[in-house]
């Protein structure tokens, strides 16, 4: 007997709003397995509907319903399991979700050419801008730029308030000749938590 699938995935759900995920137990046996209760553990995830019953007839599955929860943002964990005639240790699968907040980051570019600029010396500053245009506030875990020939100044802080904007400067500062590339991205907590712009000049 065994979980399927395991681990089981939940996928993203809005913090401190419930999603729900489904997973089977499985009776790959041929003969009919007793059932134990089926526990939970991890206060984010609660067992909502079991269709299994005390037993699981020979090569047979039953739905199991689960309520996904998160109380905060990021992957969070926990397990169910099940003690079965079949086995004298329970049966355990991983439990796996991601929090998101209600924050909904956007770009005002996807992509950024710069003009050509001598080797040695700086850009002016191209500015993008970053909205936070979900409901929820938006928590910023980072921005970089890369490779090198690329930097950034940004007014973006550690959070950003729902509807509110700031601004990331990009500059173009090659070392070497010839068509450049890199990028910019920022990572957040939110429904998009990976936001990337394309970067290139030519440096003569």
């Amino acid at each position: 007997m065994q979980f399927s699938p395991s681990p089981v995935q939940s996928g993203q759900q809005l913090i401190n709003t419930s999603g729900t995920v489904y997973v089977d137990l499985e009776n790959f046996g041929f003969k009919t397995v007793t059932l134990g209760a089926v526990t939970v553990q991890g206060s984010e995830f609660a067992l909502t509907q079991n269709s299994c019953g005390t037993s699981i007839p020979e090569l047979y599955g039953c739905p199991l319903t689960l309520a996904f929860t998160p109380s905060g943002t990021g992957l969070r964990t926990g397990t169910i399991s099940v003690l079965g005639s079949d086995y004298s240790q329970p049966h355990v699968a991983i439990l796996q979700g991601i929090g998101i907040s209600g924050g909904v980051g956007s770009l005002s570019v996807t992509s950024m050419t710069f003009a050509p600029q001598t080797v040695g010396t700086k850009s002016s500053a191209h500015k993008i801008t970053f909205t936070n245009t979900g409901s929820g506030m938006l928590t910023i875990n980072g921005i970089a730029t890369s490779p090198q020939f690329f930097t950034k100044t940004t007014s973006c802080g550690k959070t950003l308030q729902p509807k509110a904007s700031c601004t990331i400067s990009v500059f173009f500062d090659p070392t070497l000749q010839g068509i450049l590339v890199g990028s910019l991205s920022i990572q957040d907590d939110g429904l998009n938590r990976q936001h990337t712009v394309a970067l290139s000049g030519t440096a003569q």
